[in-house]
């Protein structure tokens, strides 16, 4: 029986513009979700965030005036995406550029 690695190819995405998001593959139709585009590094993938109210949202969170609900939303869509990424971790970024979720093999390493 012959067996043949996952392609990793697939993780390898560049910098894609929110407005260039393909939403059939899994990665970048929940990076459109959340409201943001995608850096991969090839150390890490970024998920920045472009919509004005996904930024207004995060930083009513993390001035801890928000919906906790709508930051669960980051949290399990960071946590997802990480088991997608061939051992890269994930960062959801804040308006502003600084990372408030870090998530790897599907755990949560860092929150605000």
């Amino acid at each position: 029986m012959e067996t043949t690695e996952k392609e990793t190819d697939e993780v390898d995405l560049g910098v894609i513009p929110y407005e260039n998001l393909d939403t059939t593959a899994d990665i970048q139709a929940k990076a459109q979700y959340l409201g943001c585009s995608i850096e991969d590094t090839g150390e890490e993938m970024n998920f920045v965030p472009e919509m004005s109210a996904t930024i207004q949202n995060l930083n009513l969170y993390i001035s801890g005036e928000g919906n906790e609900d709508y930051f669960g939303d980051f949290l399990e869509g960071a946590s997802e995406i990480s088991l997608q990424t061939g051992g890269k971790p994930i960062n959801i970024l804040d308006g502003n550029g600084e990372i408030i979720i870090n998530a790897e093999d599907g755990e949560i390493t860092y929150s605000i």
